[in-house]
């Protein structure tokens, strides 16, 4: 109810809000198309690195083998992840690689070695990161670089831009070699996402309707060398209290 009052109060909200339903609902639209139109997915399905690698497979759920999680390339929004800096990511991204391609990394400077054009990361929040590797910048304890395991999750649709470019300019490897793990995550249902797509038909539509009625409004007619009027100065003049009878 508060909330109610509160846009109902404020005109910038108001004279927003048609075009935000617009955005919104064209880009929930646009982002649900994809998962409406893929085939349903049951179970994970089992893809080594290596295959992963050179071609994506259809399936976006998968539980990735014959690699790991490569620490020491770790990295956060603010370029190469060091302890502290878990806390304030808001995603931490580890290099998966196998163990032929950990060695390759280690060689060239714990970085990709020169021609690499494809690379796999491995997308966690602050949270899972420090459930995973409690130790990881612990000096009390011999660092980790490299640990076997086998990894649930799903390919990204999409990858924001700003994570595209931290990640090339941090690997120097290009854009569109870049693939995105989300770890333990389950890809929407169809019938979820059409759900979501309706809606944000429906958002698109309702914005769009009232940013007509808006338009078809306008701006109210003004008076050419309309000047307002003046109130006639008491006698004996002005004092304070004659001014707010005027104003």
């Amino acid at each position: 109810m508060g909330l109610i009052v509160f846009f109902w109060r404020n005109r910038w909200l108001q004279a927003i809000a048609p075009y935000a339903l617009v955005v919104l609902g064209i880009w929930l639209a646009l982002e649900m198309v994809p998962i409406v139109f893929s085939r349903e997915e049951t179970s994970p399905t089992s893809v080594s690195i290596a295959q992963l690698s050179e071609k994506n497979p259809s399936q976006r759920w998968l539980t990735l083998t014959g690699g790991g999680y490569y620490l020491a390339g770790a990295v956060g929004e603010f370029g190469r992840l060091k302890s502290p800096d878990v806390a304030n990511a808001r995603r931490c991204y580890i290099p998966i690689l196998t163990p032929a391609e950990a060695n390759a990394w280690t060689h060239a400077g714990e970085g990709p070695p020169a021609g690499t054009k494809k690379i796999l990361l491995a997308c966690l929040t602050p949270e899972e990161f420090r459930t995973l590797f409690p130790n990881f910048g612990n000096r009390r304890v011999r660092p980790e670089y490299y640990r076997l395991a086998e990894l649930p999750g799903t390919r990204a649709w999409h990858i924001p831009a700003k994570v595209k470019n931290f990640v090339r300019d941090e690997y120097r490897v290009d854009s569109d070699g870049i693939t995105i793990f989300q770890l333990n995550a389950k890809p929407a249902k169809p019938s979820d996402a059409f759900t979501a797509l309706v809606l944000g038909v429906a958002m698109t539509i309702v914005g769009g309707i009232w940013t007509g009625f808006r338009l078809k409004e306008g701006v109210p007619d003004v008076e050419d060398n309309y000047v307002p009027p003046v109130p006639e100065m008491p006698e004996g003049g002005w004092n304070a209290r004659d001014y707010r009878k005027a104003g």
